[in-house]
C-alpha cells in the first residue's frame, strides 16, 4: 500500500503538468504524451506506470463519484 505522501507526490506531477487543462479535455493523446514525458524524465516504464496508475485510480474515483461523466472512461491500454 502506498503512503499518503507517495500518492500526493505522484498526483502532484499531474497537477503541475496539466493543472491548467480542463479535466474532460484530458484524452488519449494527452495521456500518451504524458507517458512519453514520464519515460524520459524517470527511470523508464516501471516508474511512469506508477504515475499513470495513480492518475487512473483518481480518474476512476471521480467517475464513480459522479464528478466525471461515465462516457469519459480512462483511455484503454494506458
Amino acid at each position: 500500500m502506498k503512503s499518503v505522501k507517495e500518492v500526493q507526490r505522484l498526483l502532484a506531477w499531474w497537477l503541475n503538468q496539466y493543472g491548467g487543462e480542463k479535466l474532460l479535455d484530458f484524452g488519449v493523446l494527452t495521456a500518451r504524451k504524458a507517458r512519453e514525458k514520464l519515460n524520459a524524465e524517470h527511470d523508464g516504464p516501471a516508474t511512469s506506470n506508477r504515475y499513470l496508475s495513480q492518475m487512473r485510480a483518481a480518474w476512476n474515483w471521480g467517475r464513480e463519484s459522479g464528478l466525471v461523466p461515465v462516457e469519459h472512461a480512462w483511455p484503454p491500454g494506458l
